[in-house]
């Protein structure tokens, strides 16, 4: 192992507005993510924008592991929104994962109860088979 210092380029940060704040969240919507991680506890303003613009740093990362078949962050990510465990074991079991959280999102929003969301995803499969089927009759 070496102990040897890497040399890089200088490190150049613009900055733009009049007031402190608008300067500050100027620098926030190029920062890397490291950068925007170290600077997540910031208050007011100028922390919302961090925050903001990790959050989606963060789903852009979740998005490029998903594409080439890593799930492990997706998972995570939907369990600690949901507080319940998911597991997904392959790409068939991601695909059909806006199936499931349409049922969980009627039952929301509408308040409806488990039987009454399990009836009619029951039914909008019946008629997603009987449009199939009509497709291929033709």
């Amino acid at each position: 192992m070496s102990n040897q210092v890497t040399s890089y380029t200088p490190a150049i940060v613009n900055v733009e507005g009049k007031t402190k704040a608008d300067r500050q969240i100027s620098v926030v919507r190029h920062a890397s993510s490291e950068a925007l991680t170290a600077c997540l506890n910031v208050k007011g303003k100028v922390g919302t924008a961090i925050r903001n613009n990790a959050a989606k740093a963060g789903y852009s990362d979740v998005a490029t592991s998903c594409a080439v078949g890593n799930y492990k962050s997706l998972a995570e990510m939907l369990a600690i929104r949901l507080g319940e465990p998911i597991v997904i074991s392959s790409r068939a079991a991601f695909e059909s994962l806006a199936d499931v959280f349409e049922g969980k999102i009627m039952q929301a929003k509408l308040g409806m109860s488990d039987e009454q969301v399990e009836a009619i995803k029951h039914q909008m499969e019946e008629e997603k088979h009987i449009s199939e089927a009509n497709k291929q009759s033709k």
